[in-house]
């Protein structure tokens, strides 16, 4: 990673000075794992799914990978993404796009991808 985006990711990170969980990391793993990108075996051995995944607090490498994750929120390509829909402007696309998310996030049930 280059210098410029590990010191823009710790000022995003130091700007909230709280830890407000991985939820976006976990969701990115999940994702990804439901996708076939990442393999779960490779964190947790005989690992199939992200279920099987060891809890973070149990694991340095489940932990390490959820949290890179988490961390890609604070890249600048995601931060201009999440700030076109944040205006005003852009708030009924905004509830279009999640109402897509919660239709699409359904089918997970029945073996659909969440995204």
């Amino acid at each position: 990673m280059k210098n410029t985006v590990k010191s823009y990711i710790d000022r995003q990170i130091n700007k909230a000075n709280v830890w407000g969980g991985s939820c976006y990391g976990m969701s990115n793993v999940v994702s990804l794992i439901k996708a076939g990108y990442l393999t779960p075996s490779k964190w947790t051995k005989n690992s199939e799914t992200a279920h099987d995944l060891k809890y973070p607090n149990k694991s340095d490498d489940v932990e390490n990978l959820i949290n890179f994750y988490h961390l890609s929120q604070y890249l600048p390509d995601i931060q201009d993404v999440y700030n076109t829909f944040s205006k005003s402007e852009n708030q009924d696309k905004e509830r279009d796009n999640l109402r897509k998310i919660v239709t699409d996030a359904s089918k997970v049930k029945n073996g659909g991808l969440p995204v």
